[in-house]
């Protein structure tokens, strides 16, 4: 990836998405942020371009995602809103695959979550369907990375194994 690609990040003034925001802009690539919480602080001074994520108009949508070179979604939701449920939300990041493809990104990474583990920083992702389960964790400044998988469900449980060989391979 060079410098000034365009790098889409679903909810870049959120949680997950506020960090890998300030990682592409450190890194001077230009970003842009889907989102439907655009009363939400920006922290980033008018350095991020803000589209709306209208899942309801697909062109708009595929409009948005022009010019991207990698899309980030960070888009879930744990529970049930008053708005909508939270099986309606499971099934609306599928619909981003589609305008992702149309408009040429290179790269689509969803659910990155970021945390630390003994002090270090964490990106995991972790996910599973019928019947098997798998989570991928990566110690980027060790260069540490685990992916585990079982036939099983629930992936949340292979946490603190995954953990556990992180913390025996880092440095």
């Amino acid at each position: 990836m060079s410098p000034q690609e365009l790098h889409v990040v679903t909810g870049a003034f959120g949680y997950s998405g506020k960090y890998i925001a300030a990682r592409l802009l450190a890194r001077g690539h230009r970003v842009r942020t889907l989102t439907n919480s655009g009363t939400r602080g920006n922290s980033f001074g008018g350095k991020v371009e803000v589209h709306p994520l209208a899942f309801d108009r697909p062109q708009a949508l595929t409009d948005s995602l022009r010019g991207a070179s990698v899309l980030y979604n960070t888009y879930w939701v744990r529970f049930n809103h008053k708005a909508f449920s939270r099986n309606q939300m499971i099934a609306r990041p599928t619909l981003l695959g589609p305008p992702a493809a149309d408009t040429g990104a290179n790269y689509y990474g969803m659910g990155i979550t970021v945390g630390t583990l003994n002090g270090k920083q964490m990106l995991s992702h972790g996910g599973g369907q019928n019947g098997t389960s798998t989570l991928l964790l990566s110690l980027p400044q060790s260069g540490v990375v685990v992916a585990v998988m079982a036939n099983r469900d629930g992936w949340s449980q292979l946490g603190e194994l995954t953990n556990k060989i992180a913390e025996l391979a880092a440095p």
